[in-house]
């Protein structure tokens, strides 16, 4: 089991914010929590995470938390929210989750 510790400093080094032996910055550990509050709160809807938000993070769901929680922090960081960190957190939460999942491309309207 991860902590939020954990994960924020997972989440940083994802984003290339932190390197090996930095500690991490309050303002950093603040915005990340926050991001992470969202992001689980988004998958507690869809029943796609099976711990509360007050516990500690499975490791089989770690990697797919980094990469969905470091999505959403991406911009804050003057980095770019790459796309890639969203579809393989989702593919990988799912997996976690024993649950199907395809991205769904973008469909055309036709109006007749």
């Amino acid at each position: 089991m991860a902590t939020q510790a954990d994960l924020v400093q997972k989440v940083l080094e994802e984003l290339t914010e932190l390197g090996g032996g930095e500690s991490v910055d309050p303002d950093d550990d603040k915005l990340v929590k926050e991001r992470y509050a969202r992001v689980h709160g988004d998958l507690a809807r869809r029943f796609l995470v099976d711990w509360d938000i007050t516990d500690d993070i499975p490791d089989d769901a770690l990697d797919a938390m980094t990469l969905l929680v470091a999505y959403r922090c991406a911009r804050s960081f003057g980095k770019p929210a790459e796309l890639r960190m969203h579809v393989e957190g989702k593919a990988m939460l799912h997996d976690y989750r024993n649950t199907p999942w395809l991205p769904v491309p973008a469909q055309r309207i036709v109006n007749f």
